[in-house]
This record gives C-alpha cells, structure tokens and sequence, in this order.
C-alpha cells in the first residue's frame, strides 16, 4: 500500500475543519509563523470570487488512538494572528489535539488566510501600522518615535460604498466587479483594536478606517461567508431574507437596502456559495497503521522526508524546525511548573542566538542552526556513541523530548559555555570564515569546553565541589592553548572537505567515548588533564596532513591568494612583534572603509610590466615569474583602505606618501616583523632574479615557522631578520 492517497474535499468544509471548537484540522508547532500580508489576503480572496482554483493540499492523518503520542506537536489555526509584542495571539479549540485530527503539511498560509477573512467575528490580524500601510499603499512611511510603535487590529469587510459602484442601474451586480475594492480591511469597534499607549498625535493618519465612525458601510466578511456556507443557500427568498435581516442590523438606510440587496444575493449565490463549494483536492499522508509500513522508524523517516521537502513560507523547512516545535513544547511545560528560567524556549534561545551573532557576526547564525547545535552537544553527551539525530528520531517523542528536559535543566551552564568559548574564540582573533567556516566545527569546540563545566555541575557522590570559576577558566585555557589550533590544522587537513556532519559523528563519538570514561570521575584534575590528552591526540592525528597543506601551498591565480589567509593569520600571531604590528590599519584615506585582506607585497601591475620587459628570457621562465608573483612569499594579511596588488606602483611609496598619519607607526619596523626586505618594497631598480629569490626566501621563512607551529618544535627566534631567514632556509 502507498503512504499516500488522494482526495478532495469542499473549501467550506476545511474553513469548518481548522475553526470549529473541536477542530480536527491543525497545523504542525512550528516556528514559522503566519506571514502573509493584508493585500496577499485581498487576493486570495479576488481569485476565489473569480472561480479560479485555490489550489492543493497535503495532509497528514493521524490517529492517537492507536499511535500513542502524537509525532509532533500541533497547534489549531489562529483566530487572531498578532505580530506585535504587547498582543498575543488567539487560537480555535482547546489545546490538546483530538484522538484522531489531520495536519496540514503544505497549504498552512492560504487555509489560515481565509480562517482570518471569513471564519472569525472576534479575531483578525493585528500588525504594526506601518505595516498595514506599507502592504495597502505600497508605500513604507516615514516616521519614527511613537508612530513606529502604534498597531491595529483589522478584519476583512465588504465596503458597500465601493459595492455601491459596482451595481448597474438595474440593481443588478456587475459582470466582473473589482473585489480587491470590495473587499477590504477596517478596525472594529472592539476593546483591543488599537493600543491606547502611546497616544495618537492629533491628525494621525490611520491606516484602516474605523468601523463605527461609518455606520451602514461595512459588513463583516464572515457574516456573507456563512450565508453562503448555509444549507439553504440555494434558496433565493431565504437568501433574500437574510442579506434583508444584514443590512438592516448594519444601519444601511431603507433607500439603499433595496438597491443593495439584489445585488448582495447575486454576490453571495454568484460568487461566494460557488467558492465555499468550490472542490479542493488535497494529498493525505495515511496513518501508519494504514501505510503498509510496519517499522515505525522508517515510518517516521519517510514523514520527516516529505516534510522537510516542501516549501514553508516562502523557503524549505529544516529537520532542526521540527526539532525546535518539540523542544518548545516540552521546554514551555516544565517553565510553567518550576519556573526555573523564567522565558521559554524561543525566547531562550533567541537570545543566546542573538548573543553568538554579536559576538561573531560573520556567522550569522540562524535559530535552527542553534537550534542543530545545541541538539548536537546533546547527542554527544546523552546518546550512544554520540549519535546526532537521525530522521527516524524526529517524530520519536521520547527521544525529542529527552533533549527537550536535559536542555532545560543544563541550560544556565550550557548557554554560559557556549558564550563563553564563542568569546574567547574572538579574543584570541579566531574568525568564523577564516579559522573555521562551519557550524559543526564550533559545535565541537563548545562541546569539548562544555564537558568540563558540564562534569563540574554534575552532582556526584563523594564528588569534591568544583567552582563554576575553575571550570570556566579552564574551558577558556582548552580554546586558547588546544582548540583554536586544532580548528586551522582541521581546515589544512581538510577535515571538512567531505561532509562536515560525517567529520562532526566522528569527533563527538570520541567525545562521547572520554565522557563515558570520565563522568563519574571523583577527580577533577584527572579529568582535566584526560582532556588535555584528548585535545593533543585530536591534533597529532592532523599534524602529517597539516605539514603537507602547508608546504605545498600554492596558487597560480591573483584571485586565489586569499587561500593564504588563515596561514599569514596563523603566522601573525607566532610573534607577539608581528602581532603588534599587523594591529595597525594602514589608511591612505579617513572616509575609505578599511578591509583585511591578502594582498600582494611586489604589485601585481608592476611585476607583469617587468617580466613583459625582459626580452631575453624563455617563455618558461617567464611563466616562472609570473608565477613567483602569487607565491606566499609575495602575500601579506593587512587591515587597509588601499589595494597594492591591483596598482602599479611599489610598497614603500604607499608606506611613505599615502599613508594616514598612525601614532606609533614606524614603516621599517613594519617591514621588519613581516619578513620584508628592501628588494620586494622597492622593486622598480632591482634585478628580477633578486627579486624572485627574496620572494622565495621569504615564503621559505614563513613556512618554516608555520611548520614548527605545527609540530611544536619551536625554538627561539633569531634576533634579526636575515639571520631568520637565513635560519629557516638552513633548516
């Protein structure tokens, strides 16, 4: 049997569905919210009225009664949608999803706009003025302070001054009325319809109009949908006597009633009964019990397949979505009881995600991508082997809830720990995009700096107290002296170039392996000094790789010299001098922003004019020299406004003549620490051969450190540069 079928169903009867008090059409908990604007809502509407199809479903059966808990949380559609802090939204039904119900897997936002338009009295959407203004004229105003905070609440109506327009002078509904003006937004006369603080100033333009200042003008959208949902919508006199019965409850006078009324039939038995008829086909994804699939994990693998492959609010969702619904639900259940953070999970995490983006904004981390984090280190600890979760464990209750109670009980240590060794991280100049450049790397780091703080809190027998002071400082030594070198030899043994989920199991299952080895421990210098270990036996396993990275390092293209980035940063950072100086931000203009960079010590421009100059040379060398041009021993990492590569002109005229006035600088000193000797800063007079061995000799230099960074033979350095360079070649 396949997991799917298909069928159809009134558009009327899925209103009814999703709004009822005991609806039975619910929509999955997750983090997308309802994002369609009040326009995108005015078309839908236009395009049912027209007869044109709304399109199809896909839903997902379940039933309780013989799955036991529900594979993922659910919520009712909303009877209010509210996209402003201080108003909450309003849901249909009770909480609790019914023994059997349906989940609407893909069509959430045209079903939840005409639950707002037609299926509510009471609800509506509440945006942001601006916003409303923005989506109904198409123009963001202007405007700060007071006016940015005002909201209103609006609700769809039929505006009869504009229905007015389009009756011919035989009361008669015209052909082909324009519904995007019929049908339109107005705030009503409710106690929340607007906030009362701040105070509107005088002659603040509103963004809808008010329903009670325009008596006999607005009849509510769902009060004509339910005359066209009615039985007896056939029934022209009782559809007479009811459209009768509406405009005079609306204050419409007895002049116009007559005139509206024939026409409001033709448009509720014309136009609106047709579309709450309207057939709507739809996919169901079968219970279990009905798919023919008797594992439930492959069951569950294949939901969480079709699920994440189909598009959500403009976008795919993400398996760390579904995770987060279950975390938010578990996480907010156990807040209620004990009050133990005082926010729940989306606010949570929100702000931790908010925290690591401040602190490293090339990172620009995402909530699932925290929200894939933070499920990591929990694998790491809690399950077999590490295992991260896999499709099948998504809709496994038990296991996402799990994770859901251990992150809420560890979250005070596990959000310090992360922040923590995020800063560090950037104190110690270790850049997203540069150091490392995926998630799943920093997942590891604040996993293994984690472990210490995590044994710390633990509370174990006979365990002697280990402040939380202690172990933070001890987390932050592992970045500084373990961590941050093992993220550039990762990259340099291209750890990451096959997929970095499989490089990720690979090192949380050693992780896992210590942990299971060490959790019980009564001792903490033990257990410090076991990770130490374990951090060094990470970086010896990349050490051989890392070499061959390093002195094979080369490219052939001026546009690939960034390859040489996380090198020179690495190699920078050797000296305390070299340090100091590449702080600088050499600026030849205070307006220009500055960028860090690669760039070329000998001019690129410079260089090919004097290799195009040498007439009696071969072809092969002077491919060879212009080869030398993108050498490592060409490259320099600086912070500056200028680009020497693309100019023509030497490194010591932009030293001495364009160059901002920096206190402290000192060129020849400059040029001292990054191992730049006289021949490649002024280059114009100097023999090319003197020029390509000094390049050489310099890359010689470089690499020779990088490589004894590498393999922790460092000895110490010469005092002088030639005596350097003369030391590296030597070895």
């Amino acid at each position: 049997m396949a997991i799917y079928g298909t069928n159809n169903r009134e558009l009327g009867e899925l209103i009814d569905l999703a709004s009822e008090m005991n609806a039975i059409l619910l929509v999955p908990e997750l983090q997308r919210p309802y994002v369609w604007a009040p326009d995108q809502v005015q078309r839908l509407v236009d395009s049912l009225l027209r007869g044109w199809p709304f399109g199809t479903l896909l839903l997902w059966q379940l039933d309780r009664t013989r799955q036991g808990e529900t594979p993922m949380p659910s919520r009712t559609f909303w009877r209010s949608v509210s996209r402003v802090q201080d108003v909450a939204g309003d849901g249909f039904g009770p909480a609790a999803a019914p023994a059997k119900f349906e989940m609407v897997l893909d069509g959430q936002q045209r079903l939840q706009s005409l639950v707002l338009a037609f299926a509510t009295q009471d609800g509506g959407l509440v945006l942001p003025d601006r916003e409303w203004k923005a989506s109904l004229t198409g123009v963001l105003p202007h405007g700060g302070g007071n006016a940015k905070k005002h909201w209103t609440r609006g609700q769809l109506h039929l505006d009869l001054t504009a229905f007015d327009r389009e009756i011919t002078p035989e009361d008669n509904l015209k052909p082909f009325p324009d519904y995007l003006e019929l049908f339109v937004w107005a705030r009503p006369a409710t106690a929340q319809a607007i906030n009362a603080v701040p105070t509107r100033r005088a002659g603040y333009e509103e963004p809808l109009p008010l329903v009670q200042k325009h008596p006999g003008r607005f009849i509510l959208g769902c009060r004509l949908w339910s005359i066209a949902r009615h039985p007896q919508a056939n029934d022209p006199t009782w559809v007479q006597a009811s459209v009768q019965g509406l405009l005079e409850e609306h204050e419409v006078s007895v002049e116009k009633r007559g005139r509206f009324a024939t026409a409001l039939v033709q448009l509720i038995q014309l136009r609106l009964a047709p579309a709450t008829r309207q057939r709507v086909d739809y996919l169901y994804i079968h219970t279990q019990s009905n798919s023919g699939i008797a594992d439930t994990g492959t069951y569950h693998e294949a939901i969480v397949n079709i699920f994440t492959r189909l598009n959500s609010a403009g976008r795919a969702l993400t398996r760390s979505e579904i995770t987060f619904s279950w975390i938010k639900v578990e996480w907010d259940r156990l807040e209620a009881a004990d009050k133990l953070h005082g926010t729940g999970a989306a606010e949570s995490i929100e702000k931790l995600r908010a925290t690591l983006n401040e602190v490293e904004p090339k990172l620009e981390l995402q909530s699932d991508g925290l929200v894939k984090m933070l499920s990591n280190v929990w694998s790491t600890f809690e399950r077999e082997q590490g295992r991260p979760l896999a499709d099948r464990d998504l809709l496994d209750g038990q296991t996402v809830i799990h994770l859901a109670r251990w992150l809420h009980a560890n979250w005070l240590v596990l959000s310090s720990s992360l922040e923590r060794t995020s800063r560090t991280l950037a104190n110690e100049d270790v850049r997203f995009g540069l150091h490392y450049r995926s998630e799943n790397a920093l997942t590891l780091v604040a996993a293994a700096c984690f472990a210490l703080e995590h044994w710390a809190s633990q509370p174990v027998q006979d365990r002697a107290k280990v402040s939380h002071e202690i172990a933070a400082s001890n987390s932050r030594w592992l970045v500084r002296e373990r961590l941050a070198k093992w993220l550039a030899l990762s990259q340099w043994a291209e750890e990451w170039a096959k997929s970095t989920d499989e490089t990720l199991s690979t090192y949380a299952n050693r992780l896992n392996s210590w942990w299971g080895k060490q959790a019980q421990s009564n001792d903490y210098e033990g257990v410090l000094n076991s990770m130490k270990g374990e951090l060094e036996s990470w970086i010896a396993a990349l050490k051989d790789k890392a070499v061959q990275h390093i002195e094979g390092l080369a490219v052939d293209d001026a546009r690939a010299v960034g390859r040489y980035r996380l090198p020179l940063a690495v190699w920078h950072g050797l000296e305390q001098n070299r340090q100091k100086w590449s702080e600088f931000t050499l600026q030849h203009s205070t307006k220009a922003q500055f960028t860090y960079e690669v760039d070329h010590v000998v001019a690129q421009k410079m260089w090919e004019t004097m290799v195009a100059g040498q007439a009696d040379i071969t072809e092969n060398s002077r491919s060879e020299l212009l080869e030398t041009l993108n050498s490592l021993g060409n490259c320099i990492l600086l912070k500056k406004t200028f680009n020497i590569g693309k100019s023509a002109r030497p490194l010591d005229d932009w030293l001495s003549s364009d160059l901002k006035s920096l206190a402290g600088f000192d060129s020849s000193r400059w040029k001292d620490a990054f191992a730049i000797v006289p021949v490649m800063s002024q280059p114009r007079a100097q023999d090319l051969k003197a020029i390509q061995d000094a390049i050489a000799r310099r890359r010689l230099v470089i690499v020779h450190d990088l490589v004894e960074w590498i393999q922790d033979t460092a000895a110490r350095k010469p005092a002088h540069l030639a005596d350097a360079m003369d030391a590296a070649i030597a070895d």
